[in-house]
């Protein structure tokens, strides 16, 4: 049951079968009672007025034996909630909430089955303490502004993913936590300003080996963290997949994880020489992202067989280094190389995999040449102004995204593909619409 009337102030429900209740943004809600809703599974007060006082009288005065998931996101009334015993609980989300420390202490102990606890954006959380809790999986305590000083999570065996982006931890909680959990999977950072160095060595004070931990994502973009942060992970964590880095202080790290399948080093001062040496070493990259790297002077790069997405927008390269990279990487699928002020031509010919080629506000682009990319399903050319030959080959494209182009370019491309039933779009507002719609109707070809 979905109600959707703001203006709602009371409810009284008695649904012996009723195993949903969705109350979001009824914002006016303040007294809500059950009688008799043995089988609701899913409880949803998002945006309402409810308070501490009356989700306790609530819980208290019925016995939810099939509740699962409970949603109190926004409700800024809550603030101390004290919850009787509720094994089937399993999802709570109290973000954007004021709970304080002490609400999340009784929260895990009402709920021992619980795998999954939000607190996103409760900006009265300054210190978090998890300990002893046998089922928590995945902690979101991210958003909790740069009051959030101080998180432990101890004696949580299950515990795979925690989230602290945008708080105010540092290195000493992040290092501590690793050591607590070494079976943890996921860790995001980003935006965690008060990183800096990290040991993450068996002893503390001795030289000698490195803790094996079990992280396979790892989230540390727009901080300040140095080579030696990425290094000390590195030696860590031998499954790590995910890494992302972007907007971080890193100059030429030694990451040599040939585990890694993703890998965002955009906004960093890394160079040529070491990006090669660490594409050398991650032959089983899939995924990079090098946006504006200024000392990234040129694109030479080892065939690399497994690489389907690259972002190298914001770069300075000339379309002859473009050609050279797409032999290199035969299996790419998404290419952007928007935003290049350098760049005059692009030719790309015999690249059976190509699915997107992004050339968004290239603002010195006039010559392209697209031939026999037959997988070829997007092209993107918003603001180049500056097209004046254009060769394509390439029957099987569906969205043409050109606003704010050069007329030729425009007439060209409306010519060659009005033929062939593709709609060439020149409004940024109609691409978008048009393009979740391609990709809604016809999900299995794009």
């Amino acid at each position: 049951m979905d109600i959707r009337d703001s203006g709602i102030q009371n409810l009284t429900f008695s649904c012996p079968n009723l195993k949903s209740l969705k109350l979001s943004k009824a914002m006016y809600l303040s007294n809500i009672k059950f009688h008799n809703c043995d089988s609701l599974e899913n409880l949803d007060l998002e945006w309402t007025s409810v308070t501490d006082q009356q989700v306790q009288n609530m819980f208290k005065d019925t016995d939810f034996k099939r509740l699962h998931s409970v949603k109190l996101h926004y409700c800024k009334n809550i603030e101390v909630l004290k919850f009787p015993l509720l094994p089937s609980v399993t999802y709570l989300d109290v973000s954007s909430t004021n709970v304080v420390r002490e609400t999340v202490t009784e929260i895990l102990n009402s709920m021992p089955n619980l795998t999954t606890l939000r607190l996103s954006y409760c900006q009265s959380l300054k210190r978090l303490l998890v300990h002893n809790h046998e089922n928590l999986t995945y902690l979101i305590v991210d958003h909790c502004s740069r009051n959030l000083y101080h998180v432990e999570v101890t004696q949580c065996p299950k515990i795979k993913e925690i989230d602290m982006g945008f708080t105010a931890v540092n290195s000493g909680v992040v290092e501590n936590i690793l050591r607590e959990n070494p079976h943890l999977e996921a860790l995001r950072l980003n935006y965690c300003n008060k990183l800096r160095g990290m040991n993450l060595r068996k002893n503390r004070e001795e030289e000698g080996d490195y803790l094996v931990l079990a992280l396979k994502e790892l989230e540390i973009a727009f901080t300040e963290i140095s080579d030696e942060f990425v290094e000390e992970i590195c030696q860590s964590c031998p499954e790590l997949q995910v890494l992302k880095l972007r907007q971080s202080n890193i100059v030429s790290p030694s990451i040599r994880l040939r585990s890694l399948k993703q890998l965002d080093i955009s906004l960093t001062e890394i160079d040529s020489f070491t990006m090669y040496g660490t594409l050398s070493i991650c032959t089983e990259l899939e995924r990079l992202e090098i946006a504006s790297v200024p000392k990234i002077i040129e694109l030479s790069l080892p065939y690399h067989e497994n690489l389907t997405y690259l972002d190298i927008s914001r770069s300075y390269f000339e379309g002859g280094e473009l050609e050279k990279l797409l032999v290199a990487l035969p299996n790419l699928e998404f290419l952007d190389i928007g935003t290049n002020k350098v760049i005059t031509q692009v030719v790309v010919e015999n690249h059976y995999k190509l699915q997107v080629l992004g050339c968004n506000l290239c603002a010195h682009l006039s010559t392209m040449r697209i031939i026999n990319t037959p997988a070829l399903r997007e092209i993107q050319l918003m603001a180049t102004k500056n097209i004046q030959e254009l060769e394509l080959d390439c029957p099987n494209v569906k969205v043409v995204l050109c606003d704010q182009t050069s007329s030729y370019c425009e007439s060209y491309l409306t010519s060659y593909f009005n033929p062939l039933g593709v709609k060439v779009i020149n409004r940024q507002s109609h691409a978008n619409r048009y393009l979740r719609k391609v990709i809604e109707n016809d999900n299995d070809d794009f």
